[in-house]
């Protein structure tokens, strides 16, 4: 436990320069080149900063950090989704009345592409990815549940990742997988 709140900010901003160096690249592999890294990173580590007193300092907090980013990142894309359905239902006479039919239909027919590419998939690709996106799993831990090697794994999950973001947007794909997560 770090007693002081000087102590908290010096140990706070030491994780932050470590762990900051491998935030972003791993942004960029996660969402290509996106205007809102930036923005997504600072969140996280807004996130992990009010959590800063009841974390556990004696083990790692860099898993942590990209758990924390993930949820960061399907929690941005929620927030862009809901503003297209608004957008989407302005152009109707009954915007109350037309947004769950607009989400319906368009959750339907992505979930409908998603599941399909997926299905598409070498068994094995297909676990890691969702050991990893749906379940949370590290490399590591699927890694170990599926004897293969992290890099395996990694390749299974990058693989299926780029095939996805060929047929469906990226910010669609993330609220795909965190909605088919929850319902699985």
């Amino acid at each position: 436990m770090i007693s002081s709140m000087a102590d908290q900010e010096i140990a706070f901003r030491h994780f932050y320069e470590s762990t900051y160096p491998k935030v972003k690249p791993y942004l960029i592999k996660v969402l290509g080149p996106h205007s809102h890294l930036e923005d997504i990173a600072q969140e996280a580590y807004i996130k992990i900063w009010n959590q800063w007193e009841k974390l556990d300092h004696s083990r790692a907090l860099e898993p942590y950090l990209f758990t924390t980013l993930r949820h960061t990142i399907i929690s941005y894309y929620r927030k862009a989704h809901k503003m297209q359905l608004v957008a989407l239902s302005e152009y109707t006479d009954h915007p109350t009345e037309a947004e769950p039919v607009v989400a319906s239909l368009l959750y339907k027919e992505y979930l409908s592409i998603y599941e399909n590419t997926l299905r598409t998939i070498q068994a094995a690709k297909q676990r890691c990815f969702r050991l990893h996106w749906h379940n949370g799993l590290t490399y590591q831990q699927i890694a170990e549940r599926e004897r293969i090697s992290v890099k395996t794994v990694e390749r299974h999950v990058n693989e299926v990742k780029a095939l996805l973001r060929n047929r469906i947007d990226i910010h669609t794909l993330y609220v795909l997988i965190l909605m088919a997560g929850s319902s699985a």
